[in-house]
Formats: C-alpha cells, sequence, structure tokens
C-alpha cells in the first residue's frame, strides 16, 4: 500500500508538473498559465465577487456557467462554446451580472477578462469576445488603464468663432486606376495644431497637453479644452463615431454611465435618438477635433502608448524598433494575468509573437547590446 501510495503520489505531482506557471504561444493559440496544453477545451475558477453573491446567480449562457459560493463566484468554461459567441457578447454578460449584484461593478470586467483567458484560445478571438467591433456597431468601449489621445487644430488669434482649419474650397476626390484621393487644404486660420493625452479610470484625467506651431512644440499646463467633462457618478465611458441623422449631428461622442449595463441601456437610447446627448452624461467632441484609443504597455523600461488594435510588433516599432524580427534572439514578453505580469513562451525560430495582439499593460524587453 505505500508503494502504491507513493506511485499515485509521484503520478499526481508529474501531473502538476505538466501545468506551466508561463503563458505559451502555440500554433497561433495562447495556452494560459496552469493550463497543461493547448488542447484543453475544459477550466474551473473561483472568482472573488466583492459582494455576498445570492444563490440567484446561478446561470449558464455560451459554455460559461457561473455558481454562488458565499462571496465567490464558481466559474466553469467549455471553450469550443465561448469562442462561438458574439463579439462583445462576455463583457455584455458580465455587465449583467454585475446589475443582478452577483460581481462588484469595478470588477465585472475583471471577470470577464479572467473568463477569456481562462482556456486556450486564439488571442484575436478572446480579445473579440470582450470588445465589440467597433466598425459594426459605431462605438467602442474606452478601457481603463488606458490612454485616450486628443489631437486638434489650433487657429490664428482673431479668428472668427467657428472657424475652421480646412479651406472652404477644400475636398476635392479625384479617382485614378480604381483608387480615390481626397485633398484637402488647410485654411488660412490655421497655423498648428494640439496633442492632449488622458488617463481612463473610473475618471478621465487629462496628463499632457503641447501645442506645435511653426515647427516648435509648447507644453502646457492643462489642455486648452477639456471636453470630458461627467458627472461624479460616471464609471464606464464609450465612444461613438461620425453620425448623421439627426440636428445632433456629431463626428465624435462619449457616452457615461455609473455601471457598463447602465452604459449599455443608454446606448441603446442614444443609437435611437442622438438628441438624447444633450439630456445624460455625454459630451459631443467638436468637428476637426479627432479622440484615439491608446494602449499602454512598457518597451525596454519606457511606457508607450499604441493603438488599441496593435500587436507587440507595432508596440516595438512604435518604440524605434524598426525590424523586430531581428531582435527575436533576446526578446522576452510579460502579459498580465489575474493581476500579474506573466512570461510568455514561444518558438524564437519563427515570428509568430511579433503578430500577438495587445491587450495592454504588456511588458516587452530585448537586449540594445551591439
Amino acid at each position: 500500500m505505500r508503494r502504491a501510495g507513493l506511485v499515485l503520489a509521484a503520478v499526481l505531482l508529474s501531473g502538476c508538473a505538466l501545468r506551466s506557471s508561463k503563458w505559451r504561444l502555440t500554433d497561433a493559440v495562447l495556452v494560459p498559465p496552469g493550463v497543461s496544453n493547448a488542447a484543453v477545451n475544459h477550466a474551473s475558477f473561483l472568482f472573488s465577487a466583492g459582494v455576498h453573491a445570492p444563490g440567484s446567480c446561478a446561470t449558464s449562457a455560451h459554455g460559461v456557467t457561473v455558481h454562488s459560493r458565499g462571496a465567490k463566484l464558481r466559474i466553469t468554461v467549455q471553450r469550443d462554446q465561448l469562442a462561438a459567441a458574439p463579439p462583445g457578447w462576455l463583457s455584455t454578460w458580465t455587465a449583467a451580472l454585475s446589475a443582478r449584484g452577483c460581481v462588484d461593478v469595478d470588477d465585472s470586467l475583471l471577470l470577464a477578462e479572467r473568463i477569456a483567458e481562462s482556456v486556450p484560445m486564439d488571442p484575436g478571438v478572446a480579445r473579440d469576445l470582450l470588445h465589440p467591433n467597433p466598425a459594426v456597431n459605431g462605438w467602442r468601449d474606452l478601457v481603463r488603464g488606458g490612454h485616450l489621445r486628443v489631437v486638434g487644430p489650433v487657429l490664428r488669434e482673431g479668428a472668427a468663432p467657428g472657424a475652421s482649419a480646412i479651406a472652404e474650397d477644400s475636398g476635392h476626390v479625384t479617382e485614378v486606376n480604381g483608387a480615390l484621393t481626397l485633398e484637402l487644404k488647410a485654411s488660412p486660420d490655421f497655423v498648428g495644431y494640439e496633442t492632449d493625452e488622458y488617463q481612463i479610470g473610473r475618471r478621465v484625467v487629462a496628463m499632457s497637453a503641447s501645442v506645435h506651431v511653426d515647427g516648435k512644440e509648447t507644453s502646457l499646463a492643462a489642455p486648452r479644452a477639456n471636453y470630458f467633462q461627467f458627472s461624479a457618478q460616471a464609471a464606464f465611458f464609450r465612444e461613438f463615431f461620425l453620425t448623421r441623422v439627426s440636428d445632433a449631428d456629431h463626428d465624435i461622442a462619449v457616452l457615461a454611465a455609473p455601471t457598463l449595463a447602465e452604459l449599455d441601456a443608454r446606448t441603446h437610447e442614444f443609437i435611437a435618438d442622438p438628441t438624447l446627448c444633450r439630456r445624460i452624461d455625454c459630451v459631443l467632441i467638436p468637428k476637426e477635433v479627432a479622440v484615439t484609443p491608446m494602449l499602454v504597455v512598457s518597451v525596454n523600461g519606457k511606457n508607450v502608448a499604441v493603438a488599441i488594435d496593435s500587436s507587440i510588433a507595432g508596440a516595438m516599432e512604435a518604440a524605434g524598433q524598426a525590424a523586430p524580427e531581428s531582435v527575436l534572439p533576446t526578446l522576452s514578453i510579460k502579459r498580465p494575468h489575474a493581476g500579474r505580469l506573466i512570461p510568455v513562451v514561444f518558438d524564437r525560430s519563427a515570428g509568430a509573437i511579433l503578430s500577438l495582439p495587445l491587450k495592454g499593460g504588456e511588458e516587452i524587453r530585448w537586449s540594445t547590446r551591439k
């Protein structure tokens, strides 16, 4: 019996050893820490709900099942069913759990992310489960921890109210071999541009501002116009794109709400009636002002802001590495998981790691020695 017990213990220990403590990129599938291989189709974990989850929280959809255990939720996940869910479904579903009092408001997005990263999956599919396609919906959520880059024109002193940076005779379209070219000309009032950076959290907070005029950059103490003035209850933010259906026409609008579930409800109302922006927590961004959500990652010890659909290679290029594939031998990646930065294991003889989509918060390093 003792020998049998030792053999059983050895088997169990060897099984545990197969569960890597690192991310692993294998054949375009990202295997999360604690999962043995890319073929695993099932996961189960406990999640601290932040509230006393009532028994009514038991629910199941698209391969995700929830059971209450006091202040914790037992989550089980079937990968194949989850991967077939519509884009954005997962974050909307966890927001509904929050509205039922099953999970703390601030943790609903964390739960969605934890579910998406509990099983091996194509990282692009996992990202789509959390974020609906903005090209289809006409909006995107502003993710906490990210940045907003706002760029707008600087007009000359004395310019008339409502003056444009674009000349009135601009906007000529020409076609050559099936390709369309739009020609725009600056108006005499246009002298430069302003770039402002904001950080997204429970508030949208200005971080830096600068103006670029006559080839010179001048730092400002604060943005000349802070468009993101919301009520104290606002905690979740959604950016809407070009609308041309009413007298509330706009290029960009940003809608806010205390919870993600309420933001979803307001979204349906706003799409049906854009004039609602005048009566709820919503701001209209002036025409000719661009608002671009950014992710922040660390590249060789420095924070770099990149577009939210960027890859590892995109972040490296933004940091000045023109040939990311040339540093594969010394490249190291750490990716957030359950609140910690975890190393990513990948094949250095191939460049698949360079196409890995960013989630924000990654740490990217390589040797800069020559």
